[in-house]
């Protein structure tokens, strides 16, 4: 049992400080940083989001930096700007979720009801890079990476996907074992991203750009509506929820989750046939 107990507790308070790490940097932008900025500038109010929610992204990258590098004693590796990693991320993910939506909309499950504002999803993307950057840090940089430390790849492969599904039943319209199914696959599916380019830019950047395909498409984004009149689409459903997703949206559809689980499986075979799952074995306890 002590050997069971030892690193529960060293998991869970690595987590617990590598969050707190990541809280207070969120303090200080939104209590220290936003206003000296919105005194020195006098930004508009439109002006002075657009530099709160940059300074947020930077926020929780920076609160993760500071507990690797003084916790952790080590180089932050996985914060490193890799361009051509994070972009080929980025449009994997928009693509993974647009080939079911294209089968969908040419099916007629789904169709093209009018055009919305050319400009109107400037304001959203911020709000769609800052949240995956946030569930990116937290879920994968953090839970993932120190549960895959102290109990091997499995373990941390499920354990952060069903955390980051629950996380999501708060959502409207995003209830019950479909939903939780769902969450479960995105999160394993950002886990493998994650797990495949130690880099958690590239998995944000796969996961904006999965959200921001489904928001331009003008349906729920994980349940969420209230986006939906920005969009530069309006759609509507003509076919069942099981086919379309209905009310929580595309990622909710039969279609979208077969595909996810065929990605994740794939990806696991090739992670596995890498040998990649036992590169990092559970610690010593």
């Amino acid at each position: 049992m002590i050997k069971i107990l030892k690193p529960v507790g060293v998991t869970v308070l690595s987590i617990g400080f590598a969050i707190l790490s990541v809280a207070i940097s969120i303090i200080f932008v939104i209590a220290a940083l936003m206003p000296i900025i919105d005194m020195v500038f006098n930004l508009s109010p439109e002006h002075l989001s657009l530099v709160r929610r940059v300074c947020m992204i930077f926020a929780f990258a920076g609160g993760y930096w500071l507990y690797v590098h003084f916790i952790e004693k080590r180089a932050v590796s996985e914060l490193a700007f890799r361009p051509v990693t994070i972009g080929v991320s980025g449009l994997l993910g928009a693509a993974l979720i647009a080939t079911p939506l294209s089968v969908l909309y040419v099916s007629g499950a789904i169709s093209i009801s009018e055009f919305g504002s050319p400009t109107a999803w400037v304001g959203v993307a911020l709000p769609i890079i800052a949240l995956a950057m946030l569930e990116e840090t937290i879920f994968r940089g953090i839970i993932f990476r120190i549960v895959q430390r102290n109990y091997g790849f499995w373990a941390a492969l499920i354990l952060p996907s069903i955390l980051f599904s629950a996380m999501h039943l708060l959502n409207d319209n995003w209830a019950g074992w479909l939903s939780i199914t769902t969450g479960i696959l995105l999160g394993m599916l950002w886990t493998l991203v994650y797990a495949f380019t130690q880099n958690i830019w590239a998995a944000a950047a796969n996961h904006a750009l999965w959200n921001f395909t489904i928001f331009a498409s003008g349906l729920p984004l994980t349940g969420q509506s209230e986006w939906q009149p920005l969009a530069p689409l309006q759609s509507e459903i003509h076919a069942s929820d099981m086919w379309t997703g209905g009310a929580a949206g595309p990622e909710e559809s039969i279609l979208v989750i077969a595909s996810v689980a065929c990605t994740v499986a794939v990806l696991i075979w090739i992670y596995v046939k890498r040998g990649k799952h036992v590169g990092a074995e559970p610690v010593d306890s």
